[in-house]
């Protein structure tokens, strides 16, 4: 025997979570559709990018950047002034 506090989920209610289930899933790809259709997004080439696209942008250099200079080495010795004012 099932314990009372165990509600069985009829086949009408299973669907009925499984259709708001899918609608919530819609819904956030649908609200920015609708909103770039209107013309809410900014377009220009110089607006400022949002902060999760910065941070996102600058981890993504600092892994390229590391990965591609392993190995390498700083061929300017500090206190070098000569050759720091050659490479200007």
């Amino acid at each position: 025997m099932e314990s009372p506090d165990k509600v069985p989920l009829t086949r009408s209610l299973r669907g009925r979570l499984w259709l708001a289930y899918l609608a919530g899933l819609a819904t956030l790809p649908l609200a920015a559709m609708v909103a770039a259709y209107f013309g809410v997004f900014p377009i220009d080439a110089v607006s400022r990018p949002p902060g999760l696209e910065t941070a996102i942008g600058q981890r993504a250099l600092s892994a390229a950047l590391a990965s591609r200079s392993r190995g390498l080495s700083n061929p300017v010795q500090p206190g070098d002034e000569r050759a720091l004012l050659a490479g200007m």
